[in-house]
């Protein structure tokens, strides 16, 4: 890629006047306010504590599990049995086993010994974490090009204030001299009229302009998380770096340095470990478990908790999975065109992020062209525009001839403001393709 050499440009802004109270903001300050105040960063800090709450909850499973349960009956009505004739005498016997009341208090601990599946599952519990991480990490990004973004519109309307303020100083001027250049009949009444059609369609601009200002403020406003009654200013200039320091030699750009891509990589990584996890449900579950508890009886409520019995046990528990109706059978197979799926996008994502990486690159490459060059149209015109004027006023230029270098100084203006801001979001929108926004709010 051939260099070029842009000497540093300045956008040097017209302050607007700010009440007392309002506090001016950097671009830096905007950001670290952001990143502190907007809500959708709190949410993401709070997703990364449910995470690792989530990790506890998995590893509970793995963990004793103890209970404790109480029963009291009062048998209304006791079941009666009958024992055939023979076995205690010729006559079969009537008999009601068990006693009115019974209260029974169980204590029991189950610990699993060995579940492969659940051991599987243990192992997606990291990359969740560190997918939560990397999600706060992709909403301080998304905070960071929001605020850079309105911003940078805000500054750029400021840049079309000045300017539309500018004009309307000279046309209030050119309207004096033209109305006395018509008392003196060296003008004609058109002329005056046409001037101030100019100045009108100025100051109807102007209006236009104020009105986009405040709304791209309420704007940033609202990405910095800022209360809708707190008055904020921007600081009025901000410098744009020689274009060498940018990093436009860069051929590739490295997908992992980008939140969103080693999210999608962490769950690709889930995906296989929940295929594995579900495979792991055909071996067999060995569980030990562990019982006390005691239990009293009377038929005389008065006396039934006068005699505790106490009785315990442990034990293994195996369960062998056999046939479960083709159930995991058919989740393992979901589960590997899942995977397979999740390798397929990523791989999608590996180009899409190398094809905007090299658009961006591009147009940041144009715009830095179309900045200069516009600049350079911008004083051209000016100094057309001006000499016109000072024609105009001597004699020499007629009106027509004013209004065309009118007409060309406020498109040269219009152009530059334009490329003001399509550079600012290009050098925003290849930070952002490197993954890189983070770093660049540091060197801000």
């Amino acid at each position: 890629m051939k260099k070029t050499i842009i000497t540093c440009v300045t956008i040097c802004l017209v302050g607007v006047s700010t009440t007392y109270g309002q506090d001016a903001f950097s671009l830096k300050d905007c950001i670290s306010y952001g990143l502190k105040n907007n809500l959708n960063a709190r949410i993401a800090s709070n997703n990364v504590s449910k995470a690792h709450a989530q990790v506890q909850e998995g590893y509970s499973a793995y963990l004793p599990q103890i209970s404790a349960s109480a029963q009291y009956t009062d048998n209304l009505k006791l079941q009666t049995t009958v024992i055939p004739a023979g076995v205690f005498g010729p006559q079969e016997s009537q008999v009601k086993f068990g006693t009115k009341y019974n209260t029974q208090v169980t204590a029991e601990l189950d610990q699993t010994i060995y579940d492969q599946s659940l051991i599987t599952g243990l192992k997606e519990l990291g990359p969740g974490i560190e997918i939560a991480n990397l999600n706060a990490q992709q909403a301080d990004e998304n905070i960071i090009y929001n605020i850079s973004y309105y911003y940078y519109q805000v500054l750029v309307y400021k840049q079309q204030l000045a300017l539309l303020h500018e004009d309307e100083s000279k046309y209030e001027r050119l309207t004096k001299i033209t109305a006395l250049q018509v008392e003196k009949g060296v003008a004609k009444p058109i002329d005056n009229s046409r001037v101030q059609v100019s100045l009108n369609n100025t100051k109807s601009q102007i209006s236009q302009t104020q009105n986009n200002y405040d709304l791209m403020l309420n704007r940033l406003r609202y990405a910095m998380g800022a209360p809708a009654k707190q008055a904020i200013a921007v600081r009025d200039s901000i410098p744009i770096n020689d274009l060498t320091s940018l990093p436009l030699q860069q051929d590739e750009v490295n997908p992992e340095n980008r939140a969103d891509f080693k999210s999608q990589q962490l769950s690709v990584r889930i995906d296989d470990l929940e295929r594995k996890r579900i495979i792991g449900g055909y071996a067999p579950k060995l569980t030990g478990y562990a019982q006390y508890g005691a239990q009293a009886f009377d038929n005389n409520f008065g006396h039934s908790f006068d005699s505790w019995y106490d009785f315990s046990s442990i034990g293994l528990k195996l369960n062998v999975p056999i046939f479960d109706g083709l159930n995991k059978r058919a989740k393992t197979k979901e589960a590997k065109l899942t995977f397979d799926n999740a390798v397929r996008n990523l791989e999608l994502s590996k180009q899409s992020i190398a094809l905007d990486y090299q658009n961006s690159k591009t147009q940041l490459q144009r715009n830095a062209d179309n900045i200069a060059n516009d600049k350079l149209n911008l004083s051209v015109a000016r100094e057309v525009y001006n000499n016109t004027t000072l024609q105009y006023q001597q004699g020499i230029a007629n009106m027509s001839d004013l209004l065309n270098a009118e007409s060309s100084f406020k498109e040269a203006q219009t152009n530059y403001t334009n490329s003001l801001l399509n550079f600012l979001i290009a050098q925003l929108d290849l930070e952002k393709s490197k993954g890189t926004l983070k770093n660049y709010y540091q060197t801000l």
